[in-house]
């Protein structure tokens, strides 16, 4: 079934094609249970505005082009769908008389009348976009179009297309290529470069007179495999402009371990259950590639279970207990190589033994920090045969239950006490369900993980360092290291470091917190240096904390 949802508060229509499923169990002897799917369509409202990417733009036209030449096209995007997406663009100001028009659907603009009255001069437009439902853009694109007496004073490219490739771990401030544009013969003037196009997290950076580019911001081979840029290249006054394309192709690093989807599971089977049987299938997910991607699975704990390479759990021989754990530990084939562990709880049960709960494990996430009485699911058990008896519910007194309570009569499970995630992630309830007097009791498994909210900042392990490298060193020594930790998780925990400015003489890893010198140092010109350094976690919003480098350079004798 479908089921329209108007309006979208609480809801973002860039998630469409939210799913969720829900299961509705009926509970026989065997355990027996039954699913449905529903799919939830949220419709889209107008509440996202046009946003120009890039905001500022460079062209220049020959003042002798007839009407109808186009100049340059400027884009913006819009996050909403159908009319609400749809775009039109008009020109708010510097056309005045109207020498060009703009094409409302394309963005693209164009003569409109002879330019050659204004032959030297520089037009300098304001573009604004809007969407069909009437929403404007808050920030405007800015064009800047230079009417040149002659194009044959445009600077040329050396390549129409450069191809580069970098590795996801480069270090800020490494360069990774350059482009060359050289004025025509009898043209003069200084060419400076900058990027058009295709680097809107401004990842890289272009110097302006020579084309270097280099790394701006750390790369990420799994949020991006390749940008597609444009350069370009200015000279003369009025400034001329030309354009060349570049592909940066990121290659990847072994920086993603094998993912499960949860960390812990419970397994209930017969006792019976046959050698042979696979009982379970483990599945971890890694984004890297190549051998970096590539998971295979290993079971470190003992007992009448093996694991092949693809995940599938086997019974092998005679279940003798009530329960096992078991620990399964996915690697991936690269190096360094990466891993994570499944912890799997298998329960042995005997048919008919006790009432049945309304699955074969609960599993739920809560965050650090949520108030007391906030519900985490409810717990459902039937008696055996289907039986209509009431229920009751009550946790079993360990040191895990002190923080939960559960509704006698419903089954809710609500937690009682503030959580801390850095002091216990996982905690394992028992939910007791039983008939009254003279019936068995069953146990429903509730596995409840904290979920970290970025509550903690980095730390240093030491507030200032102190460092030393002999002088005529070669560039790309290593001088020293500095180490952070954070006790949240995930992104929240994930540090990296980097300096606060671009320093011409150091360059520091931000992964592994590595400080080496980008040149060769001279104790004679300068004998000491000190450095700030700062650590920040990958949170939304981050949090960072700085600390001090002492570098002293040593007598070369």
């Amino acid at each position: 079934m479908r089921s329209g949802v108007t309006g979208s508060r609480g809801l973002d229509q860039q998630s469409q094609g939210l799913q969720g499923e829900i299961s509705s169990h009926r509970i026989s002897r065997g355990g027996l249970s039954s699913g449905c799917v529903v799919r939830v369509s949220v419709e889209d409202v107008n509440d996202n505005r046009p946003v120009f990417y890039p905001l500022e733009y460079g062209a220049s036209v020959s003042a002798l082009s007839p009407p109808g030449t186009p100049i340059i096209s400027v884009t913006a995007r819009d996050k909403d769908e159908g009319l609400h997406g749809t775009l039109t663009y008009h020109i708010l100001s510097g056309n005045s008389p109207p020498l060009l028009r703009i094409q409302p659907n394309t963005g693209t603009l164009l003569v409109a009348r002879s330019l050659s009255a204004r032959a030297g001069s520089v037009l300098h437009l304001e573009v604004g976009a809007q969407d069909g439902g009437g929403v404007r853009s808050d920030v405007n694109a800015r064009v800047n179009i230079s009417l040149l007496v002659s194009s044959a004073h445009t600077p040329i490219f050396l390549q129409p297309q450069y191809d580069f490739m970098v590795p996801e771990d480069t270090p800020p401030g490494i360069m990774v290529g350059s482009v060359k544009a050289s004025n025509p013969p009898g043209a003069l003037g200084v060419i400076l470069y900058s990027l058009a196009y295709g680097d809107p997290h401004e990842l890289l950076s272009l110097d302006p007179h020579s084309g270097i580019l280099s790394i701006r911001r750390q790369l990420d081979r799994e949020q991006d495999t390749e940008l597609l840029l444009e350069v370009q290249a200015r000279s003369g006054s009025p400034p001329a402009y030309t354009r060349a394309r570049v592909t940066l192709r990121i290659t990847d690093v072994n920086d993603n371990p094998p993912t499960f989807l949860s960390s812990s599971h419970t397994l209930r089977i017969q006792g019976s259950t046959p050698t042979d049987s696979i009982i379970f299938t483990a599945k971890a997910l890694d984004p890297d590639i190549g051998a970096n991607g590539h998971v295979h699975y290993q079971l470190v704990s003992q007992g009448p279970f093996s694991i092949d390479g693809s995940g599938q759990i086997q019974v092998t021989g005679v279940l003798t207990q009530e329960s096992y754990e078991l620990r399964v530990l996915a690697l991936d084939a690269g190096f360094p190589q990466l891993s994570s562990e499944l912890e799997i709880t298998v329960l042995v049960m005997e048919q008919d033994s006790e009432p049945a709960c309304g699955a074969s494990d609960y599993r739920v996430e809560v965050r650090e920090g949520s108030p007391p009485m906030s519900r985490l699911l409810q717990v459902q058990a039937l008696l055996p045969g289907g039986k209509e008896n009431p229920l009751r519910y009550r946790l079993r007194t360990d040191a895990d239950a002190v923080g939960f309570s559960v509704e006698p009569d419903t089954g809710w499970l609500y937690v009682r006490g503030a959580l801390d995630r850095e002091s216990r992630e996982l905690y394992v309830l028992a939910v007791l369900a039983s008939g009254g007097s003279g019936s068995r009791t069953a146990t429903c498994t509730v596995r409840v993980r904290v979920t970290d909210e970025n509550d903690n900042a980095p730390r240093l392990s030491e507030e200032r360092y102190f460092m030393s490298i002999s002088e005529n060193r070669p560039p790309g020594e290593v001088v020293g290291r500095v180490s952070a930790s954070d006790r949240d998780a995930g992104q929240n925990g994930r540090v990296t470091y980097r300096m606060p400015t671009q320093e011409s003489d150091f360059t520091i890893h931000p992964h592994t917190g590595e400080l080496s010198v980008r040149r060769s140092l001279d104790r004679e010109l300068q004998a000491t240096y000190q450095l700030l350094v700062i650590a920040q976690d990958g949170g939304a919003p981050p949090r960072s904390v700085t600390g001090t480098i002492h570098v002293s350079v040593l007598d070369e004798k």
